[in-house]
């Protein structure tokens, strides 16, 4: 019984102690468990932001098809743009070509470069649109091509040092009166006010002969006109000593006369002429002003002696055939002693608003220092007189 009893109370003690060890945790494994709550906390962690309902994703708004349009155009219109010029520049001109589709490509070109400059104001718009946008392409690709085409005409704003002449100086003034004006008072006020000792007239008629006469005839010493009825009528006036004039000097194929006339200044002659070359409304208006112009450039390569050639042009300063003159050794009197564009052309009308174009021009040869080059307001007439200051660039000997 007792026997029993004691082996009962020893299988239940060796119980106790077993669930007892099976209780305690040993301590390796609670320095275990304690060095791993760290990476136990931050994978709970981890779970519950992955177990966490995730943020709605931003909308992406689809570009609208006027959206999609417009970047288009801004890209056609700058690679046209691109190739237009690239034609005006490459394509070849002959003075002389009479074909019509020739004559009519050559227009194109005249027409790109004669309005370079409002081409790179159209640029603007585009690459500025794209730079706010962030269209870095497109926007460095206009802005390359607006920066290219005004700068140059940017550069003319930038003051020049006119040089000292070696002498006395005298006054030229080119007029295109516009042969259907008939109101000339004001354009023949303002003649009056430049007091020029050489005034060149163009489209002049017997209604303006008896205009400028009446008003101005007892200034000047020396006159000549030729009057027509239509655009080509042309004149001189002149303080200076007139020793030769002709009115015979034929220009292409209509024979629209010019006056070439030798002056004396300071005791030194020059020779002098007066150019109104065919307007380029259309291709035959187009190959007649080729022509002209072909026809003035074998004049002027016989000239040996200091030259002044004015009047009214119809081409700008950025044309092919500007340079053809530059070619002969004379320069532009604005390009050396003006200041801005110096437009000439439209007066008139709603065009007025525009930005014009400089056709009216003044070459002189190296001879000549040029002290100050002005643009008039030609009120009445289509196109703005021009005037220049100048004397000989060397002392007479």
């Amino acid at each position: 019984m007792s026997t029993s009893v004691a082996t009962r109370r020893r299988r239940l003690r060796r119980r106790f102690r077993e669930r007892s060890v099976m209780r305690a945790p040993s301590q390796a494994s609670v320095v275990r468990t304690s060095c791993d709550q760290p990476r136990i906390l931050q994978h709970m962690k981890a779970s519950d932001e992955d177990s966490a309902p995730a943020p709605p994703a931003q909308r992406v708004e689809p570009q609208s098809t006027a959206a999609r349009w417009f970047w288009r155009c801004c890209w056609c219109a700058t690679v046209a743009a691109y190739v237009a010029l690239l034609f005006s520049y490459a394509w070849p001109r002959d003075l002389r070509a009479t074909g019509l589709w020739s004559s009519r490509i050559m227009l194109a070109a005249f027409l790109i470069c004669t309005f370079r400059f409002h081409i790179g104001i159209a640029m603007l718009a585009p690459a500025a649109i794209a730079i706010v946008r962030r269209r870095w392409r497109l926007g460095v690709a206009a802005g390359a091509l607006a920066v290219f085409l005004l700068v140059p005409t940017l550069m003319a704003f930038v003051p020049k040092s006119a040089p000292r002449p070696g002498g006395a100086t005298f006054t030229i003034t080119s007029a295109n009166l516009l042969y259907t004006n008939r109101a000339p008072d004001e354009l023949v006020a303002e003649l009056r006010a430049a007091d020029a000792d050489v005034l060149v007239l163009q489209e002049y008629t017997p209604r303006w002969h008896e205009a400028i006469h009446a008003a101005l005839g007892e200034r000047y010493s020396y006159q000549r006109h030729v009057l027509r009825t239509d655009a080509f009528g042309v004149a001189i006036y002149s303080r200076l000593p007139v020793e030769e004039l002709r009115t015979d000097v034929s220009l292409g194929t209509i024979g629209s006369p010019q006056i070439r006339a030798v002056l004396r200044h300071d005791g030194r002659r020059f020779v002098l002429y007066d150019i109104h070359l065919m307007p380029p409304r259309g291709s035959r208006a187009f190959t007649e002003q080729r022509l002209g112009l072909a026809d003035l450039i074998v004049h002027l390569r016989e000239e040996s002696g200091p030259l002044i050639v004015c009047g009214d042009f119809n081409f700008t300063a950025d044309s092919e055939f500007a340079a053809r003159i530059h070619a002969l050794g004379l320069r532009d009197a604005h390009d050396l002693a003006g200041f801005g564009r110096g437009a000439t052309w439209p007066v008139r009308r709603w065009w007025r608003y525009v930005p014009g174009l400089r056709l009216d021009h003044i070459y002189v040869s190296d001879a000549f220092a040029v002290t100050e080059s002005r643009t008039g307001v030609g009120r009445g007439s289509d196109h703005r007189p021009v005037s220049a200051t100048l004397g000989w660039a060397s002392p007479a000997r």
